[in-house]
């Protein structure tokens, strides 16, 4: 079994999932259009809480992500406010 584009959000990160049976995959922080992994290039177990079993990776990531994060945000908000659909 593969899953692919599955995305969650959380503030300004938003981690990518893909994994398949064969082999654990690392999620990755989603910023500024990129999948990156943590500044730290740390991981913490991900569990499936019905089997007790880790079945991916996922970053332990920290204040500088964050930031990077809110950087990237910053960017690109004044952006996505000048090309708004307005729906009236």
């Amino acid at each position: 079994m593969t899953f692919k584009g599955e995305y969650h959000l959380t503030k300004s990160f938003i981690l990518h999932l893909s994994f398949s049976n064969d082999q654990m995959q690392k999620i990755q922080n989603y910023i500024n259009g990129e999948l990156i992994a943590p500044t730290s290039g740390e991981y913490l177990d991900n569990y499936n809480p019905a089997e007790g079993k880790v079945y991916s990776l996922i970053p332990d990531s920290n204040v500088d992500d964050i930031q990077l994060a809110v950087d990237a945000a910053k960017i690109a908000f004044p952006f996505g406010q000048k090309h708004q659909h307005r729906t009236q």
